[in-house]
């Protein structure tokens, strides 16, 4: 039997073909091939991977607090001593923040019981 020379070119194309072969379905490969814009084996690998990417919407509220809880981070507050910080509040800001520091802290306790 004769042994043919592929080009490098058809080369790729088989080796190409091979990997797609060994982790696409074929269910998922001709799905993809029907979605696809273009029928190039890149096109095709891009759709299967689109179908794969879970979709994770982000609540703005988590960032918000993900974020606030950073910045307490950055700036320092959880080094300072809250006394100090309480001592320069005026009128009723000390009673404010002494209710709603009981009430965050219950709440992030939650959290912290999560993980």
């Amino acid at each position: 039997m004769a042994e043919t020379k592929l080009s490098k070119a058809k080369q790729l194309a088989v080796l190409r073909q091979q990997q797609v072969g060994e982790v696409v379905s074929q269910e998922d490969f001709d799905k993809a091939l029907k979605e696809a814009d273009k029928k190039t084996t890149n096109a095709i690998i891009k759709a299967i991977r689109e179908q794969e990417k879970p979709t994770l919407t982000v609540n703005k509220r988590a960032v918000w607090l993900w974020g606030r809880l950073k910045e307490f981070e950055r700036s320092g507050c959880l080094e300072m001593d809250p006394d100090e910080v309480l001592s320069t509040m005026s009128g009723g800001m000390p009673d404010e923040v002494h209710v709603l520091a009981l009430r965050v802290a219950a709440w992030l306790k939650l959290i912290g019981e999560l993980s």
